[in-house]
């Protein structure tokens, strides 16, 4: 077997990274899938954002209460398991919608309870695909994770739309739960023995509020760490303005859901190159922040006069905005979870995917109770416009440690 220090592809990461494949694949689907249902039979941004928002509302508390469980769990038993339970609950429910009409607010909670299980799943990803790699290959590795679901965009979204027309969404469901099923198959193989907190004491409410404490003040002693929190919070606020997109598309005069599913598919298509070219390309160590910041700039430039852009324009700006995206955000990531140890990992990124979903969440409602009123294209350019003064706030300053935190020294790995 391939020794891990040696190659980023040894057996169990193959495995994991095509247990991945398959479950992007059924999973960019479904959530296109979803999203367009909601707003077609309910017609209204506001409703719309109100599911958008639900469905991120287990981000908020969930990774808190479970992080601290899987720190000291195998990782890949929580995982199959619970895929085991989404592709059981993903079955009936298409069962069951194949017998009944379209009801929002049952519609709501049953995403809601399928969105808990959702986010064990990611959690659970999370602590364990860093264990795949040796820390020397987390960039190309995490390049490749990242690739994934926008490869399965540009697959998926245009071939999605047209599956919806023919089957329905209740078949959808259906299919997506046999995906599940060969995504347990291939996941249950991967031997690979994980690191976790292996204690002798129980996991009782008080052990369990002194491990979120120590991952905590594991948090709060890296300065680079928590302003990285605290930069990527508020721009997950300002990138609460995507749920306008489909309605912008839904409600003009000249612009169809086809163009929306190729906006998509471009977009995607961007993160993808983006993807490739941070596996094959390395950025030096020393311009890896720099990097980063220009790429912050460009977004919240293009993307906050994206609805002034004729169509055309749209398209190639997406696929821009998503190649630069896709190497910053591979550089983050990377920093963050260099900085991490296995026994807070799961905590720390669960404090990580709490802030950023109730920013998020917090965004689409603004950004949806504003849709009601105002026109979508002045809103975005609002949102981004918060976007540009955060970076002159947070990234640039040095007393941020950003660019030191960015700037890691691989060779010492």
């Amino acid at each position: 077997m391939m020794d891990k220090k040696q190659t980023l592809w040894t057996r169990n990461f193959k495995l994991a990274t095509s247990g991945m494949v398959i479950s992007a694949l059924a999973g960019v689907g479904l959530n296109i899938a979803l999203s367009v249902v909601v707003f077609e039979e309910t017609q209204s941004t506001l409703l719309n954002s109100i599911y958008l928002a639900a469905s991120f509302l287990p981000n908020f508390v969930l990774p808190l209460v479970i992080g601290p469980y899987i720190d000291r769990h195998n990782p890949l038993k929580i995982l199959v398991r619970n895929e085991i339970i989404l592709a059981l609950l993903f079955f009936i429910a298409g069962v069951v919608l194949n017998f009944t009409r379209f009801s929002y607010w049952p519609f709501l909670f049953a995403s809601l309870f399928i969105s808990c299980l959702g986010v064990v799943s990611n959690l659970a990803s999370q602590s364990l695909i860093p264990q795949l790699m040796d820390k020397k290959f987390y960039s190309k590795g995490n390049a490749i994770i990242s690739t994934i679901y926008p490869l399965s965009n540009v697959l998926v979204a245009p071939i999605m739309m047209i599956l919806l027309n023919k089957v329905g969404l209740a078949n959808v469901l259906i299919l997506y739960s046999f995906a599940c099923l060969i995504d347990v198959f291939i996941e249950s193989r991967i031997d690979e023995p994980f690191e976790y907190l292996n204690t002798s004491e129980p996991l009782s409410l008080k052990t369990y509020f002194n491990d979120l404490q120590d991952g905590l003040q594991s948090l709060k002693k890296d300065t680079g760490l928590v302003s990285v929190l605290i930069f990527f919070s508020i721009v997950m606020f300002t990138n609460g303005t995507s749920s306008l997109v489909y309605p912008y598309f839904n409600q003009s005069s000249v612009l169809t859901d086809q163009n929306f599913a190729m906006l998509l598919s471009f977009q995607s298509a961007g993160y993808m190159f983006g993807g490739f070219f941070h596996y094959l390309v390395t950025i030096p160590d020393k311009k890896r922040y720099l990097v980063a910041v220009i790429v912050y700039f460009v977004f919240s430039i293009l993307d906050g006069l994206f609805f002034f852009y004729p169509l055309l324009v749209m398209f190639g700006v997406k696929f821009i905005l998503g190649f630069a995206g896709m190497n910053s955000a591979n550089i983050r990531t990377s920093a963050v979870q260099h900085r991490l140890d296995n026994q807070n990992r799961a905590k720390i990124n669960a404090m990580f995917g709490v802030s950023f979903t109730l920013f998020e969440v917090c965004g689409q409602l603004v950004a949806g109770a504003l849709g009601e009123f105002f026109p979508i294209k002045w809103i975005h350019l609002a949102f981004n416009v918060i976007y540009f003064l955060v970076i002159l706030v947070i990234v640039l300053p040095p007393k941020h440690k950003i660019k030191e935190m960015y700037n890691y020294d691989s060779s010492s790995l």
